[in-house]
């Protein structure tokens, strides 16, 4: 599984600790993400006592982290909208996307990432091995072709959840 950075996620992403928790429990990131997050709630002016003592863990003091990651994530309001699960996907695919040229075969971490997310059927349209839906027939096209399909269709996937994103958060503040 990948581990994001936390300059992976972009601005319009609103996280909360109820996502922070589930993706450090997840194997998304490990608990330096979260200290980070709580360095920029410290940097915005809009932080906790818990965010403070967080913000001063030491990466390798992770039971400290731990109990906080939970008093936080249990004090904190559930997002209307996105689940956790389905902000990380988007941010993992993002950060795929965003780097495919980096990766020898991008399509191959694309099939992970369904794996490692249960299979989310948002994804059908662009994991390699799935059949078309919409009547595509990858025989009569290239290998070129339909990779230039595939990446179409995870574009698109990606700036539909963006545009959710974007509006979920301006609604919620």
């Amino acid at each position: 599984m990948m581990k994001l950075e936390f300059s992976s996620v972009g601005p319009f992403i609103k996280l909360n600790w109820i996502d922070i928790q589930w993706a450090v429990n997840f194997g998304l990131i490990d608990e330096r993400f979260a200290i980070q997050f709580a360095e920029s709630r410290i940097q915005s002016g809009s932080y906790s006592e818990e965010e403070i003592s967080l913000a001063l863990q030491e990466f390798e003091n992770e039971s400290n982290i731990t109990a906080l990651l939970v008093t936080l994530a249990s004090s904190t309001l559930p997002d209307t909208g996105f689940d956790s699960k389905r902000k990380w996907l988007f941010i993992a695919l993002s950060y795929l996307f965003n780097h495919r040229s980096a990766y020898s075969d991008v399509f191959s971490c694309i099939e992970e990432v369904y794996a490692d997310f249960d299979y989310p059927a948002c994804m059908d349209e662009f994991v390699p091995y799935m059949p078309p839906k919409d009547g595509y027939d990858p025989t009569s096209h290239s290998l070129e072709e339909n990779r230039s399909r595939l990446l179409m269709k995870w574009e698109n996937y990606l700036n539909q959840e963006k545009e959710t994103l974007t509006s979920l958060g301006k609604q919620s503040g």
